[in-house]
């Protein structure tokens, strides 16, 4: 559903649904209504640029793919143990990157993987602020398999 845009229904939080993958380039809605089961969260939009916020304590793997996203990265929940993002190649195209440091990661974070542009901007701060994480880099920005083998391989 390449276009679509709505919120997430109330339903969805009382399902014992794990993985939520949504492929759209229009999602921009709030995140919200998420199962506590949820432990893989996959966002792929050319217009995303929500809070991530009150994201159930169960979600252990975040991938945001959204050239518009902006908005900090300071209330991941705890027991997050990958995150992969935020740039790649769509119809969607931001004049600038991600320009937020990355600083408020939670503890628990395990791998870390970032387009090569932020990469060599928040690399050094990272590895010094995670010294336990693997923090790696991706710059084909139109290889998904690349992002989701890395995040399969991480979940072994």
């Amino acid at each position: 559903m390449p276009y679509y845009n709505q919120p997430f229904s109330n339903q969805l939080s009382t399902s014992n649904i794990k993985v939520i993958k949504l492929l759209t380039i229009t999602f921009r809605q709030e995140i919200s209504n998420l199962p506590l089961t949820l432990e893989t969260l996959i966002i792929e939009s050319g217009e995303f640029n929500q809070r991530m916020e009150n994201l159930p304590s169960s979600l252990k793997h975040l991938i945001l793919l959204c050239p518009k996203f902006n908005m900090p990265l300071d209330n991941l929940p705890h027991g997050l143990e990958y995150f992969a993002g935020l740039y790649f190649n769509c119809f969607s195209y931001p004049e600038d990157y991600y320009g937020l440091e990355i600083v408020n990661l939670p503890s628990s974070i395990k791998s870390v993987l970032l387009d090569k542009n932020l990469y060599d901007k928040q690399y050094t701060n990272l590895a010094s602020t995670y010294t336990d994480c693997k923090i790696e880099w991706y710059d084909d920005f139109n290889n998904f398999d690349f992002i989701f083998k890395n995040l399969l391989a991480r979940m072994e």
